[in-house]
């Protein structure tokens, strides 16, 4: 495929995600959350639930822009404490892309052990149910990962 044209309909696809995901969050979730969504009976006080959402995208835009600046810094002090003709290790830094995947999904991690325990604080039951979600919700995880990762290895034949 011609690289111009991968690229438009990679960002056109990489639009419609974001959208689609803003789009139901703010839509839906949102609404959910501060109980809004069908009864519009109740004032619940939602000021606090807004400011914690605005503050977790402030946060996520934080560590994003702080991760480049680290990045950048060590870079500039890597490239000028090369002396002459050094072998340099031709490996590529993690970009910062990565690194808030990592920060998102132990997060995800962090949160989903503390349903759990307020499960089985609950009752035995709910935390036995809790559990066996979590479960499923990770192996359907882990399959889609292993196959979409093995329909683009069988796509690319090695030489």
């Amino acid at each position: 495929m011609n690289t111009k044209i991968y690229k438009k309909v990679l960002l056109f696809l990489v639009a419609l995600a974001v959208g689609s995901l803003a789009g139901s969050g703010i839509l839906v979730l949102i609404p959910e959350g501060f109980q809004i969504a069908g009864d519009h009976d109740k004032k619940p006080d939602y000021l606090w639930m807004g400011t914690t959402i605005m503050g977790g995208i402030y946060l996520f835009f934080l560590i994003e822009r702080f991760l480049k600046l680290i990045l950048q810094w060590r870079k500039e002090i890597i490239s000028k404490n090369i002396i002459g003709n050094c072998e340099v290790n031709s490996s590529k830094p993690i970009q910062t892309v990565a690194w808030m995947i990592i920060f998102g999904d132990g997060l995800h991690n962090f949160i989903d052990g503390l349903s759990i325990g307020a499960a089985f604080t609950s009752s035995i039951m709910t935390g036995q149910y809790t559990k066996q979600r979590k479960r499923t919700q990770s192996l359907s995880l882990s399959l889609s990962l292993s196959l979409s990762l093995s329909l683009s290895l069988s796509n690319h034949k090695m030489p």
